[in-house]
């Protein structure tokens, strides 16, 4: 066996085929073979999968998928190397597709189990076709690394990029240069982030855009004090990780003597989806996990949901050390002060330490400020 090569990987082959109905070819081919070289253990020597590869091509705003039979060609084997060595070499038309991921990856390109996972998902929601990413577009894509948790695309798992415009946008699973496919229109809702990108800005943008929907969440609240049983009908929502905007409305109407109490759709839904979108996201940037925390923290006290508020409790305090910002420092002392005291943050210390910030953030008369520090001080007024 050749070294490095994965034992019982799947590979990706480049098929040819001598007549247009490749898929069936191909299909006869590999069960001709495994008649014929029965694996070890009794079962067959090859597993094929072999999507009808498509291009996107975009006509009046939507997304079409085009064959294009004459360019894309690529079908997966999986088998110990010697019978995918032994099968290339007698089926006309087929060749192993080189990697350019480096030596300790192997000379062949594979794709591991995840990555096939996620494959077929997206073969599956798009009738056995995926849509081909070139490679020149595959290596630009940078964004957070998803996993989607609801919808057709539920269990794949890939880089997410957004859509101008829009927090939605499409996953992209790239191989290497040879090989991406992407699920097109993914609702931002229907996904859980895994890991930020690189990109730090956009993991800010991401969080300074919840922050008003919390605090808008935290004011409702305070002016209606929810009792024991509400936060319990609005705890057993937010650990539904399919939840949506309709089952909250029907949440509420259930409880329709306290209607005027619960939290309304529009503020809950929000913060439902981002436990459930950031609740285990990682990331290696101290001050982003502390802000991220910090939100996560206020946002489960709120849920009344004390596995994601201890968990963002003590990333919080292995991450506090490394922020120096005072503004987020001051963001973070009065994110911590409503999770001490949602009823009531003046009771908490930690809004007494954030106030001792707040000149430092004070912009000059006539002197430009960001939108989220505007927001942070607006809310340390209020209190």
């Amino acid at each position: 066996m050749d070294s490095n090569e994965p034992h019982h990987a799947w590979h990706v082959i480049n098929y040819i085929a001598a007549a247009p109905r490749r898929s069936d070819m191909i299909r006869r081919a590999v069960d001709d073979y495994n008649r014929r070289h029965p694996a070890d253990d009794g079962r067959p020597a090859l597993d094929l999968f072999a999507p009808t590869f498509v291009e996107a091509v975009k006509r009046d705003g939507a997304v079409r998928l085009v064959e294009r039979p004459l360019t894309f060609h690529y079908i997966f084997l999986r088998g110990d190397l010697r019978h995918l060595k032994d099968f290339c070499t007698t089926v006309p038309g087929c060749s192993f597709v080189l990697s350019h991921l480096g030596v300790t990856s192997g000379r062949y390109l594979t794709v591991s189990d995840a990555e096939m996972a996620s494959f077929r998902i997206i073969a599956r929601a798009y009738g056995n076709r995926l849509p081909y990413l070139p490679a020149a577009e595959a290596g630009l894509v940078k964004g957070d690394e998803v996993e989607v948790v609801s919808g057709p695309f539920a269990g794949l798992r890939g880089t997410f990029m957004s859509r101008r415009g829009t927090s939605d946008g499409h996953v992209v699973i790239a191989v290497d240069q040879a090989l991406a496919t992407i699920a097109y229109d993914i609702k931002s809702d229907n996904i859980r982030i895994l890991r930020f990108s690189p990109d730090s800005r956009r993991a800010y943008d991401q969080l300074d855009a919840y922050l008003p929907r919390l605090l808008a969440a935290y004011s409702r609240s305070q002016s209606e004090p929810l009792e024991q049983s509400e936060q319990s009908d609005i705890r057993s929502n937010s650990n539904n990780s399919n939840s949506s905007t309709s089952s909250h409305n029907s949440n509420s109407s259930s409880s329709s003597t306290n209607s005027n109490r619960l939290l309304p759709p529009e503020l809950l839904a929000p913060i439902i989806t981002f436990v459930r979108r950031f609740g285990r996201t990682e990331t290696t940037h101290l001050k982003i996990d502390a802000k991220l925390q910090a939100l996560l923290l206020a946002s489960a006290t709120l849920l009344g949901d004390e596995e994601t508020g201890r968990r963002a409790s003590d990333r919080l305090a292995r991450a506090l050390p490394g922020v120096t910002n005072p503004a987020t420092l001051a963001l973070i002392h009065l994110l911590r002060a409503y999770a001490d005291s949602p009823a009531d943050p003046t009771l908490s210390p930690h809004l007494t330490a954030g106030r001792t910030l707040l000149p430092r953030l004070t912009p000059a008369p006539g002197a430009s400020t960001s939108a989220a520090r505007r927001i942070l001080l607006t809310a340390y007024s209020r209190l």
